[in-house]
């Protein structure tokens, strides 16, 4: 699968994360609202526009969307995810996390995730995939860690090989983390293969 492709599995999946992504830890809404923080879509939505119809550098749009990321980081899934990445890629994924609260298009994706570097680019990545894999799939009651990385592992399966090679492998560096994305690799095989025995069973009727 392309990047463009997993990019527009994103949008389909994960857009207005805020009100769909149901799983061990609840909504982000839900949960920030139990902290007492109020989500303000906002700022949100008109830098989202911004970043549409600006024909020069985005840069300073995007910084402005990775500021607003702090109430969306008391889910302790997507606060987990977070600490895989290093800190020069951080403005990537707190980026990634807030554009995804508002209805978003590839396109928009694309260019918000082009105007980052390297390592903002791989957090980017990070985020998206966790966002994915818990619009998905039913994570897993557990340690937050471990959710995160089996998030990410579900999250990047549409991804290309490269994407899947480096993000299980950043997901995977601690204890909490492998045993995540082990219980995601296992869980992917086990899917994958009843989904062979149903079509086994379909051609044998």
């Amino acid at each position: 699968m392309s990047f463009g492709s997993w990019l527009q599995g994103a949008v389909k999946s994960v857009s207005g994360l805020v009100q769909q992504v149901q799983g061990a830890a609840g909504t982000i809404a839900q949960v920030a609202g139990a902290a007492g923080v109020k989500i303000d879509l906002g700022p949100v939505t008109a830098t989202v526009e911004a970043i549409k119809t600006t024909a020069g550098p985005i840069v300073d749009h995007v910084t402005h969307l990775a500021n607003q990321a702090g109430p969306l980081l008391h889910n302790p899934i997507i606060a987990e995810a977070r600490k895989i990445v290093p800190p020069d890629g951080l403005r990537g994924f707190d980026a990634a996390i807030v554009v995804l609260q508002h209805p978003v298009d590839e396109a928009t994706l694309q260019r918000v995730r082009d105007s980052l570097t390297g390592a903002e680019k791989q957090a980017f990545d990070t985020a998206l995939a966790a966002q994915i894999g818990m619009a998905q799939h039913a994570i897993p009651a557990g340690d937050p860690a471990t959710q995160a990385a089996y998030a990410v592992t579900k999250g990047v399966q549409g991804g290309t090989a490269d994407q899947k090679a480096v993000l299980v492998e950043s997901v995977a560096l601690t204890d909490a983390g492998a045993a995540g994305a082990t219980a995601a690799m296992k869980h992917t095989v086990k899917e994958n293969a009843a989904w062979w025995v149903r079509m086994a069973n379909w051609f044998s009727e």
